[in-house]
């Protein structure tokens, strides 16, 4: 049993995740799979006991699982410690890389950056690496939404699948496109119609 960041209990079961729906007159809890959208399992529990549970037409993920309850601990670390963020995180992802989850730490990176206001805060690093990424700078607009930047040009988020987000150059009818995941970038069509603009940086609000 893991909590939301919205406050409310999250059921982790064999690679499954169910939120509360309802506590019956019997003393009973009702759960439902979170991919409600696509898949309609319910489970029935009582006290630690699973009474009944349906066949899921989602693939369970334990991986990802694994994820919300490091996220959860992290959560719970920061809450009731005053031990520093990175430390917490290096921490967790030391457990992370020990056990072989390589390949999920995307999420606890995203929960470090909200934290952090690693966001609004220029260049993203990895935790425990000297390495940045060259020219890949995240700024808060006045909107308060995200751009990157790379190489001297601006892209606003076009749309994201996965851990990967794709962004788009912001100059009206330029089709230059950039992917990134976390703060690496993995993949761009460099085909700006364009010169390199000037740009302010900006950090909690205030230009730097």
């Amino acid at each position: 049993m893991i909590t939301s960041q919205r406050g409310r209990d999250v059921l982790l079961l064999n690679g499954y995740r169910y939120t509360k729906k309802r506590n019956n007159i019997m003393g009973q809890t009702v759960w439902r799979c979170v991919r409600r959208k696509v898949c309609g399992a319910t489970l029935v529990s009582k006290g630690e006991a699973v009474i009944k549970q349906q066949v899921h037409t989602c693939e369970a993920c334990e991986a990802e699982n694994e994820v919300k309850i490091k996220l959860n601990k992290c959560l719970e670390r920061a809450r009731s410690e005053t031990t520093p963020v990175p430390s917490i995180y290096a921490a967790v992802v030391d457990e992370f890389n020990s056990s072989g989850f390589h390949s999920v730490l995307q999420e606890l990176r995203e929960w470090r950056h909200r934290v952090l206001g690693v966001l609004s805060l220029a260049v993203l690093q990895d935790a425990g690496s000297n390495q940045r990424q060259p020219g890949a700078t995240y700024i808060q607009t006045s909107k308060g939404g995200t751009m990157l930047l790379y190489d001297g040009h601006k892209y606003s988020r076009n749309y994201q699948k996965g851990v990967r987000v794709s962004w788009k150059c912001n100059k009206s009818r330029c089709i230059a496109r950039i992917s990134s995941v976390g703060n690496q970038i993995v993949a761009f069509k460099n085909l700006h119609n364009h010169g390199k603009g000037s740009h302010i940086r900006w950090t909690q609000n205030r230009p730097i």
